[in-house]
């Protein structure tokens, strides 16, 4: 009976070769079509079928399998085959992409960016001096236990504050008065930062325990609290309805916030015609070389 040894050691092989089956689906549970599928150690490649079906021939033992599609989250799935015995994988769940990098609320599956802020340090009227910003948030949310998630951003150091008004004292008079309004921390979050794509970290959930109270938080990694590095900007969103702002940024918010639900939507379907031709799931065996 004739073997194919594929790169490190891994065989596939007639008669004696059994396979894995499954399906790749994205965040709603919808099929995912035209998601590559590669067995690690060789090169076999296939792609999913319309329903989002694969089917893998191979020898028992330990199999590695890799996801892959534009627009989403890569996957991998680690299976052990026994000799006869079709093996039934859990579905494999990949998640779109943001169109940019940054801290995202993800609600009805769909992306709405935070705008990043760069803080400035600030001398409360006891002497004090805070780190926070002018700036007030564009984004709103009114769900108290928003999906907070971040892109291509640093994995460790996350922190989640919750901010308040204060009144600080400028140097200079700024429109006839010598203190102004800002933003400034006033309790920290605990939150834990969980990668949705393992190794590569593209999205990492930013959780907390309980439902946030309504009010204005920042997500930052250190910003706050003076540190430029890994990253010096801080991501601003409110929860409920929070203070109104001042005259002339409420519409400034609205045209922002409405380009970031545009900007982030989720990939939209392949057009007909441009995706790669999907096999059948059929059992397929690669060529044996010449």
């Amino acid at each position: 009976m004739p073997l194919l040894v594929l790169g490190a050691g891994l065989v596939l092989a007639g008669c004696g070769a059994t396979r894995i089956e499954g399906r790749v689906v994205d965040v709603k549970g919808d099929a995912l079509p035209g998601v590559a599928v590669s067995v690690e150690g060789s090169s076999y490649q296939a792609l999913t079928n319309g329903l989002g079906e694969y089917r893998i021939k191979f020898r028992p033992g330990r199999v590695v399998l890799h996801f892959a599609k534009t627009g989403y989250t890569p996957g991998i799935l680690e299976a052990q085959l026994e000799a006869y015995r079709p093996v039934l994988a859990t579905p494999v769940e990949l998640w779109p992409l943001p169109g940019n990098a940054g801290v995202h609320i993800f609600e009805n599956y769909r992306y709405r960016a935070t705008k990043p802020v760069q803080p400035d340090a600030f001398v409360l009227a006891n002497g004090e001096v805070v780190f926070g910003t002018q700036k007030w948030p564009e984004l709103e949310t009114a769900d108290q236990e928003p999906v907070i998630i971040c892109h291509n951003m640093p994995r460790y150091g996350v922190k989640l504050t919750r901010l308040d008004l204060a009144e600080v004292i400028l140097e200079e008079a700024v429109a006839g008065s010598d203190t102004v309004t800002v933003w400034k921390p006033s309790r920290a979050v605990p939150v834990s930062v969980v990668p949705i794509d393992e190794p590569d970290a593209l999205l990492l959930h930013v959780r907390f325990t309980g439902p946030l109270e309504p009010g204005t938080y920042a997500l930052h990694w250190g910003a706050l609290e003076g540190q430029a590095r890994p990253e010096g900007r801080i991501f601003l969103f409110s929860v409920g309805r929070g203070p109104i702002a001042p005259a002339g940024q409420d519409d400034a918010a609205e045209g922002d916030a409405a380009g970031d639900d545009r900007g982030d939507a989720a990939p939209a379907a392949e057009p007909a015609g441009e995706a790669p031709a999907q096999p059948s799931p059929a059992d397929t065996t690669p060529e044996e070389p010449h």
